[in-house]
């Protein structure tokens, strides 16, 4: 087991640095992802037992008896005065892994974001929307695109720009 390996004080110091995801599996350093780039974290690689005693640790309390036995958990956990995380347990080849998303308490509200208004274009390519079998723009609509530290964009897309066929 790794003598360093707490997973709060990991949390702690992820969120501090502006992480928004971190990834935990057995046989690697811990990867963070920041600015979305995702970073290996130089320390030695977790254990088996790092991983148990950590989603041990974080569990809610109904599930921490048998959490060890599932293969696929999702929850939710915080750190007081520090963060909200969503958490994913997972088993692959009976090794743990975590999957976690920070979740921040203080969530801007939509007036306080830099959004750039885009009129909508029907070239435009949304990856995200692929299940959409064809996608229509609705009499003067708008897709709202902001850039999030230069490096991501958001699109808040209204429901009522698509239509399904």
């Amino acid at each position: 087991m790794t003598d360093n390996f707490n997973i709060i004080k990991f949390l702690r110091s992820a969120v501090a640095t502006g992480a928004s995801d971190e990834h935990l599996h057995v046989g690697s350093a811990p990867y963070v992802r920041i600015n979305g780039f995702v970073k290996k974290i130089n320390m030695p690689a977790l254990t088996k037992e790092d991983l148990d005693d950590a989603i041990v640790e974080i569990a809610p309390e109904g599930k921490k008896s048998d959490i060890l036995n599932k293969l696929d958990v999702d929850f939710m956990f915080e750190i007081p005065e520090c963060s909200r995380f969503r958490v994913n347990y997972n088993r692959q080849m009976n090794m743990p892994g975590l999957v976690i998303r920070n979740i921040p308490h203080n969530i801007p509200d939509m007036d306080a974001l830099p959004l750039i208004p885009m009129e909508l274009n029907p070239k435009y390519h949304f990856p995200d929307l692929d299940y959409v079998s064809e996608m229509k723009p609705l009499a003067n609509t708008e897709v709202m695109s902001a850039p999030v530290k230069g490096l991501m964009t958001i699109l808040i897309i209204s429901p009522e720009i698509f239509v399904r066929e």
